[in-house]
């Protein structure tokens, strides 16, 4: 009886701790976020129109920016690069 609850037991935590981790790490970096552009909405924004969350939805907003901005300069490099090989094709 107590290995069949010790192995079930070890079983229950193995599955548990990426979870735990994984919303510890997303805490993390949420707090992080709201931390790093604080700063900076406060140097912007007056202190009434702060509002809790807004570091991180402006850091949130910004990744996506990036995101978007290198997907497209890396779709570009690549129709250009394929557009380049493709003329070197003997017609």
């Amino acid at each position: 009886m107590m290995n069949f609850l010790t192995k079930h037991f070890l079983r229950g935590l193995l599955a548990l701790i990426p979870i735990v981790l994984t919303f510890y790490i997303l805490f993390l970096v949420f707090n992080l976020f709201e931390n790093l552009v604080r700063q900076v909405l406060y140097f912007i924004l007056p202190d009434f129109m702060y509002i809790p969350g807004l570091g991180f939805i402006s850091a949130i907003l910004l990744i996506i920016l990036l995101g978007w901005l290198l997907n497209n300069y890396i779709a570009s490099s690549l129709l250009n690069w394929l557009e380049r090989q493709l003329l070197k094709i003997p017609i």
